[in-house]
């Protein structure tokens, strides 16, 4: 039976032969991804020291793609444990092997975003944390979820469903107060708009979000306005209720106004608790 230190050679061996030979088909993908602008991420010497000697071997061998798949399981397992700071961890050296696997970026956003939060907000564990410190704890990882969405949309920029997840996680105030952006919001749900075949409306969202910016009334005012003329299907509650706002907000005369009174408001929800 072969030693350990025999079958870790076997191994490598094995992966390095097995990297030559792909080297070539690898090095022309390689420069077809840049010359496209999407390149994979570099091996840099701090992304090696995080992966070690054996993930390392397996990235060189041309195993890039198994590594992520391995480390986002390895993030499963640590949310699982409530290791916050192995998920976040496990995400960003995933990231880094595939920065153009934009799932890779959402799921790290979502479990950043709205796993850890949750844990911090209601989980049982956390009770004899004082207030401040959960609060820290969520707005800590509100900006590392951000902070994934951001660098998923530079390696990513056409993704229209990393702009709109980005866009949603801005524009919730009652359950997401330390994210509320509808400035942010509105420029992320436009660039999502502009992504090839994206759904018409997010346009619609585009606005309903600019409408919530302080000092851009009249924009907003106009953007509604223009949907509002351009189909039937745009005259939703919330559009005509935010349109009937700003026409009040804008002063404009009532024989002018498209919208003269605001739909019902639907049935309130319970309240909704960021905190125990």
């Amino acid at each position: 039976m072969p030693s350990k230190t025999a079958t870790t050679a076997i191994v490598a061996c094995t992966l390095l032969t097995f990297g030559a030979v792909r080297l070539p088909l690898e090095s022309h993908i390689e420069h077809t991804l840049r010359t496209a602008g999407a390149h994979q991420g570099e091996v840099t010497l701090a992304l090696r020291d995080e992966l070690g000697q054996n993930g390392l071997l397996a990235v060189l061998g041309g195993f890039r793609s198994l590594v992520a798949s391995i480390l986002t399981i390895e993030a499963t397992t640590a949310r699982d444990d409530n290791q916050w700071g192995e998920v976040e961890n496990r995400y960003s050296l995933a990231t880094r092997l595939q920065p153009n696997v934009a799932s890779y970026w959402r799921d790290s956003h979502f479990q950043m975003g709205y796993d850890a939060i949750h844990y911090y907000s209601y989980h049982e564990d956390n009770t004899h944390l004082p207030i401040e410190t959960l609060r820290s704890l969520i707005i800590r990882y509100a900006r590392r979820a951000i902070k994934f969405l951001d660098d998923g949309l530079a390696a990513n920029p056409r993704d229209s469903q990393l702009a709109a997840t980005y866009a949603l996680y801005l524009s919730n105030k009652d359950q997401r107060p330390f994210a509320y952006d509808p400035c942010l919001a509105a420029e992320k749900y436009a660039l999502a708009a502009a992504a090839p075949g994206a759904p018409s409306y997010y346009t619609r969202f585009a606005a309903l979000q600019l409408a919530n910016c302080p000092g851009k009334e009249k924009e907003a005012h106009q953007r509604l306005t223009q949907l509002f003329h351009a189909s039937e299907r745009n005259h939703k509650p919330t559009l005509l209720r935010k349109l009937h706002h700003l026409e009040k907000t804008l002063s404009i005369p009532p024989h002018k106004r498209l919208v003269p009174q605001a739909p019902p408001l639907p049935e309130a929800p319970g309240p909704q608790k960021i905190l125990r």
